[in-house]
């Protein structure tokens, strides 16, 4: 095996969302009788974090009695569908086109709903209540100052 790329991360993982959702894909096929459609039971996580690296000196203002940092805004750092966990319901009126290629589009199409969800569901803003609870007690007994997190809102 070679290395071939290596990559220095700075995500924080603050708080991961376990989805299951039934998705429905249909391929719109003009000139076929019966559209191909795929339904799948999809479990899938979605991951909250911090991008540390793009912390910078200037984002930390240190005084006298009180530390004030401007944490990166929130994200998802991935979208990740549980293959295991999921499994196709029923395939139903296909085409010319292969089984495996309208199962492939159903996951692709699971894996933007799993995303959608978790941000309907508040990810971003339980990755900030996360951060609060985890790092403003470790950074409070480290300084032994008072510490304000606030968040880049882009």
């Amino acid at each position: 095996m070679i290395v071939e790329r290596m990559e220095a991360l700075g995500r924080l993982e603050l708080v991961r969302f376990y989805l299951k959702d039934i998705i429905e894909h249909t391929e719109y096929i003009k000139w076929w009788p019966l559209d191909p459609k795929a339904v799948l039971i999809v479990s899938g996580e979605v991951v909250g974090c911090l991008d540390l690296a793009r912390l910078d000196t200037n984002d930390i203002k240190i005084s006298a009695d009180h530390v004030e940092i401007l944490l990166p805004k929130p994200e998802i750092c991935y979208v990740k569908v549980n293959h295991k966990e999921s499994k196709v319901y029923t395939i139903s009126n296909l085409s010319s086109k292969p089984d495996a290629e309208i199962i492939d589009m159903a996951y692709k199409l699971a894996e933007t709903k799993i995303e959608e969800g978790a941000l309907e569901m508040r990810v971003l803003e339980q990755t900030k209540f996360n951060a609060q609870v985890m790092l403003k007690p470790i950074l409070e007994t480290i300084t032994s100052k008072k510490v304000y997190l606030r968040f880049d809102e882009e």
